[in-house]
């Protein structure tokens, strides 16, 4: 595993939100109430970014269709969701030094 850096921890606050490309893969990293989440930046149903979406606590929803995510777990967090979104992909947070990422497995 490789530690692929993200953002620095100085620019970090309560609100923040930034999609970064990595392999190939567009991913969101959020923090809200302290707590830092790294997940896919796309909704699954259709790829609507999930940008504007509206976060509550710990979930973030589709400003298109609606669907409601853990950023924890990528999980559907709402029984009424009328499409089949299926689930966000989420990678675990890393630190190091004074910088945020994620891990990538080597060779992707």
């Amino acid at each position: 595993m490789a530690f692929y850096p993200l953002e620095r921890l100085i620019n970090l606050k309560d609100g923040y939100r930034q999609t970064f490309v990595v392999n190939h893969k567009e991913l969101m990293l959020v923090q809200v109430a302290g707590e830092r989440f790294v997940f896919q930046a796309s909704c699954p149903h259709k790829h609507w970014p999930l940008m504007a979406g509206k976060i509550v606590g710990k979930t973030i929803e589709c400003a298109k269709h609606g669907a409601q995510f853990s950023m924890e777990t990528g999980l559907i967090a709402t029984d009424d969701c009328s499409v089949d979104c299926g689930g966000l992909l989420v990678w675990p947070v890393v630190y190091e030094g004074t910088q945020i990422g994620i891990n990538v497995p080597a060779g992707e």
